[in-house]
C-alpha cells in the first residue's frame, strides 16, 4: 500500500522532527521478554549499526499539504518490535489480533532506498550479503538503509540522509556526481508490519565500470555480495528464473516503473 503522495515534489513535503526518543510500551516490553532477549542476542551475531534511527510517528495529509512527524528510535527497539513480533509471536491464534492491536506501537523506523541509472543506461542492482540481519541473498535496489538524523524542514532539505549518505557508503558515489533525483514512491512494507519506505529514482554522471570501481572500495561493501548492471525492468524480473528472490523495494520499483 502506498501513501498518497502522488505528484508531490520533495520541496513540498515537510518533515517535523520532535524532541523525543521512541520507548516501547509496557505491554510490548513485558510480552515474551526472555524470548525477545534471546532473539536480540542472536541478532548481535550479525553486523548492524546500533544507534539512533528515525521513526515515523504520523503522516499528515490535509488539504494537499503533506508532512511527516518523526522522532528518534534505537535500532535494537526496531529489531525487538517489527522483526521479532513479525516472526516470533507463537500464539498463532492470537497473532493477527495482537499485530492489529499493537501495530501503531511498533518501532517502525523509516527505510530509504534508490535505484541508480548510469550514463550507460543501466540500472544498478545489488545482491544482499548473508552477513546482514534480514533479506539475506535477495536482489535489491542500488542502495537501501534506515534513516537517521532527519531534521525539521522538507524532504529536499534532508537529501543528505535520504540519499547521499547511503549512496556513498554502499557504492562510493558522491553527491556532486548525481544528475537528477526523483521521489519514486513512499509506501508501507507489509512484510515488516507496515514499516514506511521511501524509494528514489536517481541518474548519475558515471559509467558502469566507474561505479563498479567505486563499489569495490566502498565502506559498506560487506552488505552485498555483488552489484549487477541491467538494461530494463524485464531483466530484473529474470532474476526469479535464476532462483533469486526479489526484495520488496525492487518489486515496488518494478511496479512504479511499469
Amino acid at each position: 500500500m502506498r501513501y498518497n503522495l502522488e505528484n508531490k515534489r520533495m520541496d513540498k513535503i515537510k518533515v517535523e522532527k520532535i524532541n523525543s526518543v521512541y520507548e516501547q510500551p509496557k505491554q510490548l516490553k513485558e510480552y515474551k521478554r526472555e524470548q525477545r532477549e534471546k532473539f536480540l542476542d542472536k541478532c548481535k551475531e550479525k553486523e548492524y549499526f546500533n544507534g539512533l534511527n528515525t521513526r515515523l510517528v504520523k503522516l499528515k495529509n490535509k488539504d494537499g499539504e503533506v508532512s511527516l512527524l518523526v522522532e528518534d528510535v534505537l535500532y535494537e527497539d526496531y529489531l525487538t518490535t517489527n522483526l521479532y513480533y513479525k516472526d516470533n509471536v507463537y500464539d498463532l491464534l492470537l497473532k493477527d489480533k495482537f499485530m492489529e492491536e499493537h501495530k501503531e506501537d511498533m518501532a517502525n523506523q523509516i527505510g530509504t532506498s534508490g535505484v541508480i541509472v548510469t550514463l550507460d543506461g543501466s540500472y544498478v542492482i545489488k545482491e544482499r550479503s548473508n552477513k546482514v540481519i534480514k533479506e539475506k541473498g535477495k536482489i535489491e535496489t542500488s542502495f537501501s538503509g534506515a534513516l537517521s538524523l532527519l531534521k525539521t524542514g522538507t524532504l529536499e532539505d534532508n537529501l543528505d540522509q535520504l540519499v547521499y549518505k547511503e549512496m556513498e557508503e554502499e557504492l562510493g558515489i558522491k553527491s556532486h556526481e548525481i544528475e537528477k533525483i526523483m521521489l519514486q514512491s513512499f509506501y508501507k512494507d507489509r512484510t515488516q508490519l507496515d514499516k514506511p519506505e521511501i524509494l528514489f529514482y536517481i541518474t548519475v554522471n558515471l559509467k558502469d565500470d566507474e561505479i563498479k570501481e567505486r563499489y569495490e572500495e566502498s565502506v559498506d561493501r560487506w552488505e552485498s555480495n555483488k552489484i549487477d548492471f541491467v538494461k530494463n525492468v524485464e531483466d530484473i524480473k529474470e532474476y526469479k528464473n535464476k532462483g533469486k528472490e526479489l526484495s520488496l523495494n525492487v518489486m515496488e520499483f518494478i511496479n512504479t516503473i511499469g
